[in-house]
């Protein structure tokens, strides 16, 4: 019985790392639902977020993560690609996390948030940056018509009282 359990703990180890090498990702962080995370990540196309020279941790809202393989590295595992068409780790906005969802029928989501203590987050607070000018009704209509076009345009700097 306890060869048994054995036998499947060593293939399924087996199958994880052929799935990486295959699939060019690694679950790194194991939760209770990694099947479902892993027919997510199997059925995706994760090119667009692969690097070319390093590895790359992304996780998954729940706290399940994984490592995509560098393409440098498929590349010498004799998978057919061209690494210098990937971005380096260097090209990356260290200000905004992506973040990955499991949506219905193993299909991938994927969301982008800027870091909260970033000079990006600090640009988004306290918008609109200045106060909104009202005009007065009367001095309103006095205007020419492009004027009061603009003006129209432009709710968040005018309001007509």
């Amino acid at each position: 019985m306890y060869f048994l359990l054995l036998v499947c703990l060593f293939t399924l180890g087996f199958e994880s790392t052929l799935s990486a090498q295959t699939n060019g990702y690694k679950l790194t962080n194991y939760g209770s639902q990694t099947v479902d995370h892993q027919k997510a990540l199997d059925n995706a196309n994760l090119e667009p977020y692969r690097l070319q020279k390093s590895g790359r941790f992304l996780k998954f809202e729940d706290g399940v993560g994984f490592t995509l393989v560098s393409a440098e590295e498929l590349a010498a595992n004799g998978i057919e690609i061209s690494p210098e068409f990937y971005a380096l780790e260097e090209s990356l906005n260290k200000e905004v996390s992506l973040i990955f969802k499991l949506g219905p029928n193993s299909q991938l989501a994927v969301r982008s948030e800027v870091n909260s203590d970033s000079k990006l987050a600090e640009i988004g607070k306290g918008f609109p940056a200045h106060e909104i000018q009202v005009i007065a009704q009367e001095d309103f209509d006095k205007m020419s018509e492009t004027k009061q076009e603009i003006i129209r345009s432009r709710p968040h700097q005018y309001r007509v009282e």
